[in-house]
């Protein structure tokens, strides 16, 4: 038999809405399962449905049957909370409909790896608390991923506010999209993300900047060649840049990655001087 994920919804608005969904579901849940007649077949049908006040229970195979629940909520114009989890496959999370926007914040495989489990102890261990499966770890996951999905800084940035950096004392826009950070104050200047250069060791990749351009430099790396006003930036890993925009990139909903790249609206790039490199390689040959 299919894994079925347990669902309930919770459902909110005006009380004749909530009276005709009622009708509704009181009718299916006579039968114990059933798909209302406006939600298009494809979305699944509800087993073992129940229905009590504005609350409806059901459980659906293997994923949680989102679509079916937002079709019912904008045919009768409510708003709703919609809580799923199907623990064997590693599904948890909660889907609303809130004066019309919609939102979901769920649990992906790279959360659940955050717990790491100690075989002496048979426990898994994550942020210093100890739990004894995956399975009590998992709602402790999801609270704080929704802590940092209602963040004021999160809503802002699915809004559409894009995050920023400062690079060698220059505020710049970060556009995942266009893989471009933006100079703040002079729109037409942008830095392209991925002109990064490797030194001659094949050293992870960086990025020298002109303090006067203010542009990447797109030259082969060697410090005793460069000019003073050259610095070296450590940008962080493009999936830390912008974890909001690297979701929609990849095809998942916008809160996804918010756990394993937490996501910061203002960061400041690590800049390392050309002088800081020439003295310690002459720090260096004088030891040698």
């Amino acid at each position: 038999m299919a894994n079925l994920c347990c669902n309930s919804v919770t459902f909110r608005g005006p009380e004749n809405s909530l009276k005709r969904m009622r009708s509704c579901f009181s009718e299916l849940a006579s039968q114990g399962f059933g798909l209302p007649s406006f939600v298009g077949k494809e979305c699944g049908v509800f087993f073992d449905l129940s229905q009590k006040d504005n609350i409806i229970n059901y459980r659906s195979r293997y994923d949680p049957n989102l679509n079916a629940v937002a079709q019912t909520a904008e045919y009768f114009g409510l708003d709703y909370t919609h809580n799923f989890h199907e623990i064997n496959m590693g599904i948890m999370g909660e889907a609303t409909r809130i004066k019309g926007e919609y939102g979901i914040t769920r649990l992906i495989e790279q959360d659940i790896s955050l717990g790491l489990f100690d075989a002496a102890c048979d426990h898994f261990a994550y942020n210093g608390q100890f739990y004894d499966t995956i399975y009590d770890l998992m709602p402790v996951l999801l609270d704080e991923k929704k802590v940092k999905a209602s963040s004021k800084a999160v809503k802002e940035r699915i809004g559409g506010k894009l995050p920023h950096i400062d690079i060698a004392g220059n505020d710049f826009t970060i556009d995942w999209e266009a893989r471009k950070l933006i100079e703040t104050n002079v729109p037409d200047n942008y830095l392209e993300i991925n002109r990064a250069v490797s030194d001659k060791n094949g050293a992870e990749p960086f990025y020298l900047f002109d303090r006067h351009t203010h542009k990447f430099v797109n030259v082969s790396y060697d410090a005793a060649k460069l000019t003073p006003q050259i610095c070296i930036i450590d940008l962080p890993d493009m999936t830390q840049l912008d974890p909001v925009g690297l979701a929609r990139q990849s095809g998942f909903y916008d809160t996804d990655f918010l756990l394993v790249y937490p996501y910061l609206e203002y960061q400041i790039a690590p800049v390392l001087e050309i002088s800081e490199i020439l003295n310690y390689k002459n720090t260096r040959q004088r030891d040698s």
